[in-house]
């Protein structure tokens, strides 16, 4: 029976080569398969086998940005992502098994890889029209929140670069920093060293970087969702760019679930009148925020009334009088980097004495990032304002 092992070569050294064997046959290379064992190294032996009989391919890649990194039971769909541009040499046709002995008797043929769905058209939050030529291996984001998507999708071993504000989960402490989240502070030179086939921005704050790096001829997909649908949309939009599909589904179907239950919960609890909230964005100046703001939404899932729900989108400076002459129940704060963090300090202004709130113990800090960042936690600080309003319900 004809037959030899060959190997999926890196072109760049490594301190440290090993070898994981895998059978498939060929009509199921386009197919895909399941690698049972765990490798990443430079070198991996594959064993083809077609017919009625085993046919030895030996196998280098030319071209491939990033290092190997298979875990147990990756699909051959995602090993065919770092497999681009492979030449296969067949050698040894009519040699035994034990081995190829004659080299010279090698012929050539090149493979084109064939990704189903890509290349594939998709739109950002700009509103510009991409084409994503394959799933992306090498990812760089430029927001917090969107490296929260990348790993939530279960794509953190392909994010190569974050910004100084990324922070979660701990694994991206290890990543390399480009820069801060604002735009004038990102290096591009930094961005093109790691050579990123996909950069997920912000959206309008970060347009000079989109467009420096575009020119470049570096994919920039812009993601800035500002409402809990944005939220799911942007999902399902990188789950199909990175070809996570199945997962993204998932994700966006555990978190309508969660905040299905907060809303539930809280239309079978509200009180009647129902409690009047005042969520204070910034101590200085002291600002709040309107009903089509993010954190306006997540006021009105829980079913409270937002005593500045008529001003305007975003976040706005308000006055203390109307504040007091308002007179929320309960006093909402998120614990902000370098804003206000202590309980005591807002319970003891002196102008606050008579807002229902002060006189009855009601401020409650917010965990900062869960409710500040568009991103796929924003479950997590729904759920912390859930409980801050109705202390005794439990969500269970």
């Amino acid at each position: 029976m004809p037959g030899c092992v060959g190997c999926l070569r890196d072109t760049r050294s490594t301190s440290e080569v090993r070898r994981h064997t895998i059978s498939l046959g060929m009509r199921d290379f386009k197919r895909g398969f399941s690698a049972p064992g765990g490798v990443n190294a430079e070198r991996i032996t594959v064993r083809f086998v077609y017919g009625s009989g085993r046919q030895s391919l030996q196998c280098r890649i030319l071209h491939r940005p990033a290092p190997l990194d298979i875990k147990p039971n990756t699909p051959m769909r995602l090993l065919k992502h770092r497999f681009f541009n492979v030449f296969l040499v067949l050698t040894g046709l009519s040699f035994p098994l034990a081995g190829c002995t004659d080299p010279s008797a090698a012929t050539s043929t090149q493979v084109e890889e064939v990704v189903p769905g890509y290349p594939l058209s998709v739109t950002d939050e700009l509103g510009r029209e991409l084409t994503i030529a394959a799933p992306p291996e090498r990812i760089i984001s430029l927001s917090p929140s969107n490296t929260e998507f990348l790993f939530a999708l279960g794509l953190g071993d392909r994010v190569v670069g974050v910004t100084h504000l990324c922070d979660y989960p701990p694994a991206v402490e290890a990543i390399e920093e480009v820069g801060d989240f604002n735009a004038n502070s990102i290096s591009l030179e930094r961005i093109v060293s790691l050579k990123p086939d996909l950069v997920v921005s912000g959206g309008g704050f970060h347009q000079d970087v989109i467009s420096n790096l575009s020119k470049l001829g570096i994919t920039v997909l812009a993601v800035e969702p500002k409402q809990f649908e944005q939220i799911y949309a942007r999902i399902e939009l990188l789950g199909k760019v990175c070809d996570v599909e199945d997962r993204a589904r998932e994700l966006v179907d555990e978190l309508k679930a969660r905040v299905a239950r907060v809303r539930e919960r809280a239309n079978e609890v509200k009180p009647e009148p129902r409690l009047k909230v005042f969520y204070q964005v910034w101590n200085d100046p002291l600002s709040s925020t309107g009903d089509e703001s993010f954190i306006g939404e997540m006021l009105q899932t829980v079913q409270v009334e937002n005593i500045f729900s008529d001003v305007s989108t975003g976040y706005t400076p308000i006055s203390e009088e109307t504040l007091i002459a308002r007179n929320p129940d309960l006093i909402l704060v998120p614990a902000y980097h370098g804003g206000e963090t202590d309980r005591e300090a807002v319970l003891s202004r002196q102008t606050w004495g008579d807002i229902n709130a002060i006189k009855n113990n009601r401020v409650v800090f917010l965990p900062d990032d869960e409710v500040s960042r568009h991103g796929p936690r924003f479950v997590d600080g729904l759920e912390a304002i859930f409980r801050a309003c109705y202390p005794e319900t439990s969500l269970e």
